[in-house]
C-alpha cells in the first residue's frame, strides 16, 4: 500500500498542477460572464419598452401660435388626443410670454391665433 501511494502521489500532483494551469488559461467561469450580459439585455429591453409606450400613445401633433400682452409665440406638442395636444402646445407657447401664475393662467385660457393639428398613423 505504501508503494502504491508513493507511485500515485506524483501523478495526482501533476494532475492538480495541470488542472490549475489550464483552468487559469480559460478565464472566468461562464456564470461571471453571463451576469453583466443579462443585466445589459434587461436594461435595453426596459428602455425599448418605455420608448415604445411613450411614443406610441402620442397620436396627434399640434402646432399653435398664441398672442398675449403684445407678444407672439408658437410651439408644437403631441398627445393622445387633439384636445390634449392643443392644450399642451398653447401652454408651451405661453411659458415664454407669461410672467407669474396669474399671467400664465390667463395666457393658457386665450384662444390660439393659429392652430394646426395632424394625426399620426
Amino acid at each position: 500500500m505504501h508503494l502504491l501511494r508513493q507511485w500515485l502521489q506524483p501523478i495526482a500532483a501533476r494532475r492538480l498542477l495541470r488542472y490549475r494551469f489550464f483552468n487559469h488559461l480559460r478565464g472566468p467561469s461562464n456564470a461571471m460572464k453571463r451576469g453583466p450580459i443579462i443585466a445589459i439585455v434587461l436594461i435595453v429591453g426596459l428602455a425599448a419598452f418605455l420608448l415604445w409606450s411613450t411614443l406610441g400613445a402620442q397620436r396627434v401633433e399640434c402646432h399653435a401660435c398664441v398672442q398675449f400682452s403684445g407678444q407672439h409665440n408658437c410651439a408644437a406638442a403631441s398627445a393622445s388626443t387633439e384636445v390634449e395636444a392643443t392644450k399642451s402646445a398653447v401652454s408651451t407657447a405661453c411659458g415664454v410670454m407669461a410672467r407669474g401664475m396669474d399671467e400664465s393662467i390667463a395666457c393658457d385660457n386665450t384662444k390660439p391665433v393659429s392652430l394646426e393639428c395632424k394625426t399620426r398613423s
